[in-house]
């Protein structure tokens, strides 16, 4: 029960997050498949951390703060950020030992790793921190990593067909992973 809350409350906040920031078509399908239908990805944090964060949302109103503060929380749990910096060999550690569950992916992991982290530094670099605002620097990198993951799923891995091809076209379109991931 507790589970199903989690992912419900998670899904929610990571659709109405990105609903905010990216055009609608993002959010609009023609087919019923999501990300997992295609090609199944390792997960990089459990139901029992998104818990224990939860109170870090508080009682914040902006779905967009309130996912980026979440992603931060978990990132900390997880010790790959910690004084308002991502840890990057930390951060590579834990993608990484989730890839290894799936060995599929290990081959593309380091590179898929190198370009998203350089990408949030650079992004980061022009962002001008918030006081009171959660740091999106953790949201970013997850986001890059599953979208990049997906658009580079190993052959052997990847299910196909012209439904998974309009996702694929998603993350192409510069829509988040959010807009098609499976909860």
């Amino acid at each position: 029960m507790h589970y199903l809350y989690f992912t419900l409350l998670l899904s929610s906040l990571m659709i109405s997050t990105y609903c905010s920031g990216y055009h609608p078509s993002c959010f609009e399908s023609s087919t019923s498949k999501r990300a997992d239908d295609c090609c199944l990805l390792p997960k990089f944090y459990d139901s029992q951390i998104v818990s224990d964060c939860l109170p870090s949302i508080g009682n914040n109103t902006d779905h967009q703060e309130m996912y980026k503060c979440l992603v931060e929380c978990i990132a900390k749990k997880l010790n790959v950020f910690n004084g308002n910096k991502l840890n990057r060999e930390a951060s590579l550690r834990l993608y990484q030992s989730r890839i290894g569950s799936n060995p599929k992916f290990v081959p593309i992991m380091d590179e898929i790793f190198d370009q998203c982290y350089n990408g949030v530094l650079a992004q980061m670099a022009y962002a001008k921190p918030q006081l009171g605002k959660c740091n999106a620097a953790p949201a970013m990198l997850l986001d890059c990593v599953q979208s990049k993951l997906f658009l580079n799923c190993p052959s052997n891995v990847w299910q196909g067909g012209a439904e998974c091809d309009e996702l694929k076209h998603k993350l192409y379109k510069k829509c988040p992973f959010a807009a098609i991931a499976s909860f």
